[in-house]
């Protein structure tokens, strides 16, 4: 059996990292929900190539990732990135561990429960206030309902929701429990 020492297996790694990419169109660099969606956004043209790179694994057969039930489980894992909190003024500058982030394919999505929100229109606006031009609620909203696929309840399900708050077009799933096909 053949043992490489881990730097050069990075090494071959990188090597084949660098040949492929220079055969592709695009070259997406990191695997959680936005690049798949870029990726698959990008593959509809058949003539293009696109290759997706991700730090950690892809995740299959982890009951953390599969099983809803088990949201959390994953959180401190070799799938999350654990990466720490700044100092929280507000905390006695502590810093909390860990802010869960996924190193897996699905990214922090495979380890969240299959959770989906949008932050409030406050904090949108707030990255506009801070000097970025066209980055408020708004356009954002527009930017996220546009890659959004939404799964409506049926009305027995007795889920309140506005149809037009969501997408139906794009190409990332969302519903509520259950909903989804």
């Amino acid at each position: 059996m053949l043992s490489l020492s881990p730097s050069f297996a990075r090494l071959l790694v990188a090597a084949a990292l660098v040949r492929y990419a220079a055969a592709t169109d695009y070259l997406i660099v990191g695997g959680g929900t936005a690049g798949l969606v870029l990726a698959e956004r990008l593959t509809e043209d058949p003539k293009v190539s696109v290759l997706v790179i991700e730090a950690g694994g892809d995740g299959l057969g982890n009951v953390d990732i599969s099983d809803i039930g088990r949201v959390g489980a994953a959180w401190g894992t070799d799938i999350d990135w654990q990466f720490p909190t700044q100092p929280l003024k507000y905390a006695n500058n502590r810093q909390l561990t860990p802010s869960p982030r996924g190193k897996v394919l699905g990214g922090s999505s495979a380890i969240n429960g299959d959770v989906y929100e949008r932050g409030d229109a406050i904090e949108y606006d707030q990255w506009e206030t801070l000097g970025n031009p066209g980055w408020n609620f708004n356009t954002l909203i527009a930017a996220g309902k546009k890659g959004e696929q939404f799964f409506a309840p049926g009305t027995s399900d007795n889920i309140e929701y506005v149809l037009s708050d969501h997408g139906t077009t794009g190409h990332l799933p969302t519903s509520y429990g259950g909903v989804a096909p």
